[in-house]
């Protein structure tokens, strides 16, 4: 079942919340010094429950933006669901 476009758009927007960018970019900041074999002693106070807080966002990021693919929009359908993902929570979620 697809979210109503309107309805989907207002969550993305939510979602676009100084809070969550910021724990969005600290994953994408633990993903890069993970690629590069830095120690993890060696990484910044990360937030402690950081996959706990992304997954959610992360996962509503997908469904939103598949809800508007389905529905037609595929711009604003693709940014949400694939680049914002991609871009902040790669880390987060096992494929």
């Amino acid at each position: 079942m697809t979210i109503p476009a309107d309805v989907a758009r207002r969550l993305i927007t939510q979602l676009d919340d100084p809070s969550i960018s910021n724990l969005f970019a600290q994953a994408d900041a633990r993903f890069v010094l993970e690629e590069v074999g830095e120690e993890p002693e060696n990484f910044p106070a990360f937030d402690p429950q950081l996959d706990d807080r992304t997954t959610m966002p992360a996962y509503a990021l997908v469904a939103l933006g598949c809800s508007l693919l389905v529905q037609g929009e595929h711009s604003e359908g693709s940014r949400a669901g694939c680049l914002d993902f991609w871009r902040y929570a790669r880390n987060v979620l096992v494929l």
